[in-house]
This record gives C-alpha cells, structure tokens and sequence, in this order.
C-alpha cells in the first residue's frame, strides 16, 4: 500500500465548510496570519492536532471544539482519502502561543483512514 497525507484533503475540507475563518492551513500557520486561522496538522500515522488561533481565548476554543465535532461528524466528505472514523484523542486545551502571546486552543484526534 502507498502512504496517503489526510491532512491536505482535511484543510481543504474545513477550509469550504468554515467561510468565515480566513485562515486555514495544513502543517502550519505562517506569522502574520489573518485571525482566527486553524492548522491541520500530522503528529503520528493516525493522529492530528487541531490548532486554533484568535484574538480571543474563547473564540479559539468555541472554533477548535466547531471544528474538532465538524470532523466527526463530517469525515465522509472529505475527498481524496477514505476515512472511516475520527475520535478526539485529548480533551480541547486553551492555551497561549509563545512566540506571538496569541490565545489558542489545541487538540489530538485519532483519524483513522486507509491507504490505497
């Protein structure tokens, strides 16, 4: 079987579906970003963080919870890759960015998919 990357199709799929976030990336957000931004992001073969940034601590932890039960609820629709379960793997954190001092909040969820 070839390796298959979910984390492009998932960003794409979050970045149709939540219009009114201006950033949304796969991998990482770049410096300077337009708040609030999400990242989509690889941490083992089957888990991903979410990551959400914003102004507000609130509003990225509402936009990382949004997005986190989004994609439980909607795997079915992401293209390219077929995913057949998405589970949070860690309870939804609020937390600060270091280097911009910028609330966000973050998860892990479990998404497990096959390869082709």
């Amino acid at each position: 079987m070839d390796y298959v990357d979910a984390t492009i199709p998932i960003a794409k799929l979050l970045a149709a579906s939540f219009a009114d976030v201006p950033t949304i990336r796969p991998y990482t957000i770049k410096s300077g970003a337009k708040l609030p931004a999400c990242v989509v992001k690889p941490v083992g073969r089957t888990t991903f963080q979410v990551l959400t940034r914003s102004d507000s601590d609130i509003q990225a932890l509402d936009l990382c919870t949004d997005i986190a039960n989004f994609l439980k609820r909607n795997f079915a629709y992401v293209e390219d890759v077929n995913i057949f379960d998405v589970q949070l793997q860690t309870p939804i954190y609020p937390s600060r960015n270091q280097d911009t001092d910028t609330p966000e909040a973050w998860c892990y969820l479990t998404i497990d998919y096959f390869e082709n």
